[in-house]
């Protein structure tokens, strides 16, 4: 059977059309000329040796002098922090902060060290050269942990960890192997040479901006000071202080290394393939300028296909960096059935389906969400209203309950001031404390010598956020549950404690115990603040604790609520479970 050119043609066409690897094929064999080739390559060898060799040492070169000033600057800052070790003031207050009655110092002179003590601190940093220059603030640690700080300091990240410095030498200081708040640290230990004890530490920590321009010529993401362990301390991006250096060896980047015998800092910096070979590319373009005459059919034939391969893969690429960033476009225009079509095809259908996602999915549950918080919200403040109201309406039927009155309304006043004004849904922890003490007083107008209560919460914790009201239910619940079932003194305790860097607040009462209920929905009794399923039969403290814990997981995630303890028939605890966040300022 005799095949017709043409026929054969279109069939060997075809094929090729619908390969991306064939498509290759013929680019590679028209790109193929192999005297240019060999020409090529021998000199880009040569002069990529030649090159580079140069390129590193100068950068070498420039690396040790910029080390070089760093470590002139750490240098004179570790020396003028070894003469401040020895202040006289300094030593007296660390010596009374060790043992109080040492030198028999009063209340009146033990404020005027302190306040010198601060005042010689502050002249530190604001009239020296380096302080102004170059220190960002100036502590001072007694063994007890106090802190004595210049003025307007950032509180400390990491004062504990000057404890686990080695400090090779005692009368030596010695720059830390981590930061604060993005700053180098360099700290001394204070010791008393007539007793030959520690008293504490003088830290000094650098402003990272004063560090970042003594390596300010250095392209952004070139230059990084690191401790020998790799940590990132110091770099022009603050994002990538505190995680490991990555020295590539690939084939896009070169990097320079120096140890500082001084600070034991590792100084790197990264050189771009790029910048390394950029004179190396100026002078390959002029050698292929000097054979487009004698190539321009080749290179004429070679864009042409290029630019209809590669044409559709910039547009793609284009468009999934869109994507990346939530912007989501479809690819148009691609009438081919190679491999580059049936990705544009697959490209289209997945942000079609991302889309619907977006639109069905996402969105609704964002919506759900909102919506359950604030019905929440709606639901609390006339639920408590109507319990405070309900308290001053008993206490007024008794002649002896009437004189007590003025003072319930007034604060009663308080809390409905509290309760109802609008504004941030999240309050200190001290303010929230501050509306239980009220919410009590009121019970014990009614209760009298049946009710007391303490507040234990230590002093560091008084300034996490919580949510608003949300002690006052569960001092409700012990109150109406707990010290009204029970014709002896009730007690009730508000505590508040760290654990596993989360907070934990409890209610303690000595009444009744937990009274169970058959009410669909209500909080489990568990010891596993991870297990919050809800199921029918429960036992349950009413609604104002449910919907306490939903507000919580709807705020913090599943993680988070609720824990009731039976303490057999000797009182309960509620605990709530709650991650450790600070209010600003």
């Amino acid at each position: 059977m005799r095949i017709h050119p043409i026929s054969l043609f279109r069939t060997v066409w075809r094929k090729i059309n619908s390969k991306l690897f064939y498509k290759m094929v013929i680019l590679y064999s028209l790109l193929t000329v192999i005297p240019l080739a060999l020409v090529s390559t021998t000199f880009y060898l040569r002069s990529k040796s030649i090159f580079e060799t140069r390129l590193l040492e100068s950068r070498s070169h420039t690396l040790v002098e910029t080390s070089d000033k760093i470590d002139f600057i750490l240098k004179a800052v570790a020396e003028n922090l070894e003469g401040y070790a020895d202040d006289r003031v300094m030593i007296s207050v660390l010596k009374n902060d060790r043992v109080p009655s040492t030198g028999e110092i009063n209340l009146a002179e033990r404020k005027s060290l302190e306040s010198n003590l601060i005042a010689f601190l502050n002249f530190v940093l604001t009239n020296t050269d380096l302080g102004i220059n170059y220190i960002d603030a100036i502590y001072l640690y007694n063994e007890a942990g106090k802190i004595y700080k210049t003025e307007n300091a950032t509180d400390p990240e990491f004062h504990l960890a000057l404890t686990v410095l080695p400090f090779s030498q005692r009368d030596k200081p010695e720059w830390a192997f981590f930061v604060d708040h993005s700053r180098l640290v360099c700290s001394i230990q204070i010791i008393d040479y007539t007793t030959n004890t520690k008293l504490g530490y003088l830290s000094v920590m650098l402003k990272p901006e004063a560090i970042k321009e003594l390596y300010a010529s250095y392209p952004e993401g070139s230059f990084f000071i690191t401790n020998n362990r790799n940590v990132i301390l110091s770099a022009g991006n603050p994002e990538s202080v505190g995680e490991l250096f990555q020295a590539r060896t690939s084939k896009q980047i070169v990097v320079n290394k120096r140890v500082s015998l001084y600070s034991g800092f590792v100084y790197f910096n990264v050189v771009s393939r790029s910048e390394l070979y950029h004179e190396i590319i100026q002078l390959g373009r002029f050698a292929a300028w000097t054979t487009i005459a004698s190539l321009g059919v080749v290179l004429l034939l070679t864009f042409v296909l290029l630019k209809r391969v590669t044409g559709p893969l910039r547009k793609l690429t284009m468009l999934m960096r869109k994507a990346e960033k939530e912007v989501f476009v479809p690819i148009k225009g691609i009438r081919s059935y190679d491999e580059i079509g049936i990705l544009s095809e697959s490209f289209n259908s997945l942000i079609a389906e991302v889309r619907d996602l977006i639109d069905k999915v996402y969105k609704a549950e964002l919506y759900k969400k909102d919506a359950e918080i604030k019905a929440i919200k709606m639901y609390m403040s006339p639920h408590f209203l109507y319990n405070t109201l309900e308290i001053v309406g008993i206490i007024a039927k008794s002649p002896e309950g009437i004189k007590v009155v003025p003072e319930m309304v007034q604060t009663l006043s308080r809390i409905l001031r509290f309760s109802i004004t609008p504004g941030n849904d999240f309050i200190s922890l001290k303010t929230e404390v501050q509306f239980v003490q009220w919410y009590m007083q009121l019970h014990q107008y009614r209760l009298g010598e049946r009710l007391t209560f303490t507040v234990q919460v230590p002093e560091e914790l008084l300034s996490v956020k919580v949510p608003k009201l949300i002690l006052q239910p569960l001092v409700e619940n012990a109150v109406i549950h707990g010290i009204s079932q029970i014709m002896t003194t009730g007690h009730i305790e508000v505590l508040a404690y760290e654990l596993d860097y989360d907070l934990i607040l409890e209610v303690r009462d000595n009444g009744g115990g937990v009274t169970r209920q058959e009410e669909p929905g209500s909080i489990v009794e568990t010891k596993d603040f991870t297990q919050t399923e809800a199921i029918n039969e429960k036992k349950g403290l009413g609604t104002g604790l449910n919907q306490l814990e939903t507000r919580i997981k709807l705020l913090y995630g599943a993680r988070y609520g609720l824990e009731i303890i039976d303490t057999a028939g000797e009182g309960a605890v509620i605990r709530i479970l709650l991650p450790m966040t600070f209010t600003e300022g």
